[in-house]
Order: C-alpha cells, then structure tokens, then sequence
C-alpha cells in the first residue's frame, strides 16, 4: 500500500471511529466489528481506493477492531 493510500486509510478510519455511534446503529445481525469494516470499505470505495487485498490484513483496521473490542469490555 502506497504512502498516500496508507494515510487516507488511516483518516478513514479516524473518521468511522468518530463517527461509530451513527455506524453501529440499525447493524442488524452483523457484529460490531463486520459494520466497522464494512463502514471502512465502502468509504475507501467512495474515494476510489477498493482495497487490492484483504482489509483483515490492514494495521489500521486492526486498530480499529481492538478499540472497538476495549470499548465494549470497558463498559
């Protein structure tokens, strides 16, 4: 993944986490996790940038995923 790519995926999902309340909302069956990612996607997407590979794999994902998971054990 390129520089730019890497920081824009890394505001993308500054910007999911901010915005996660809005996000988690109406999930349905999916868990928290799957929305976040898919919220990820879909704005990477939205810039031009579909991910060439998988988003598991992506550092800032897994950030993403481990603040989520702390924020649900925390409260």
């Amino acid at each position: 993944m390129s520089a730019t790519k890497s920081e824009r995926c890394r505001q993308i999902c500054r910007e999911v986490w901010l915005d996660r309340a809005n996000i988690l909302t109406g999930r349905g069956d999916l868990s928290g996790e799957a929305v976040l990612v898919r919220a990820v996607y879909w704005r990477l997407c939205k810039t031009g940038d579909e991910p060439e590979h998988s988003l598991a794999d992506i550092p800032f994902i897994k950030e993403l995923v481990q603040q989520y998971r702390d924020e649900i054990v925390q409260s």
